[in-house]
């Protein structure tokens, strides 16, 4: 990243917010830190950010609740969820509230840094007024998530047929689209991907944290 970034850290754990912060500090990212969600979004109402850092589980005003609110104060800032412990229907309501990227605890720097850099370089892919059909596998997976960030849930699902039309091996792609069908209650459609997000799962891709949640074909 060539750039400085501005991260807003979210999580009652103080070790865990000097561990985000060393990590930000490594790609040049500066960060401020809120112990609870309600302190969070007065920081959020201040300030501008290029990315949320937050823990799902806090007490009083929890990840989720934090986003349902920070969505009205700024619909576009993307958000990087943290949990020790997550459940497919944290998943889907993250997922609804535009919250595509989830990593689990503890938190591993190379990890983490390979998700905020894609975060990152989306945005900035995002602002590219670009054809489509020339865009690589791995840009248009990047599309698609700026999409769901967006909650424009449909252009997502369009963009991920034609990434799987071309590269059916995208495990994650199809989790997605399974996510997309999920939400709008196309459950047929919903267990034909997650089947195949299993059939292209190898145990050795971690490129999202709850792939691991797709249901037993």
């Amino acid at each position: 990243m060539k750039k400085s970034i501005r991260a807003l850290i979210v999580d009652n754990d103080p070790d865990i917010r000097e561990v985000l912060r060393t990590f930000l500090e490594r790609q040049v990212c500066d960060g401020d830190e809120a112990e609870a969600g309600t302190e969070g979004l007065q920081l959020l109402r201040k300030n501008t950010y290029d990315v949320i850092l937050l823990d799902l589980k806090m007490p009083y005003l929890d990840g989720l609740e934090f986003m349902e609110q920070a969505r009205l104060i700024d619909v576009q800032v993307p958000c990087i969820m943290i949990s020790g412990h997550f459940t497919t229907d944290d998943v889907l309501r993250a997922f609804r509230l535009g919250v595509v990227d989830i990593i689990s605890k503890p938190v591993k720097p190379v990890r983490f840094l390979e998700v905020l850099d894609d975060v990152l370089l989306r945005q900035e892919e995002s602002k590219q007024s670009v054809d489509i059909s020339e865009l690589s596998t791995e840009q248009r997976l990047r599309r698609a998530k700026y999409y769901i960030q967006r909650r424009r849930f449909d252009e997502a699902r369009s963009l991920l047929v034609t990434l799987v039309d071309h590269d059916d091996s995208y495990s994650e792609a199809h989790m997605l689209a399974a996510l997309i069908s999920e939400i709008r209650g196309d459950y047929s459609a919903a267990e034909n991907e997650y089947k195949k997000t299993l059939l292209s799962f190898s145990k050795d891709n971690d490129s999202q944290d709850w792939l691991a949640l797709a249901p037993e074909a």
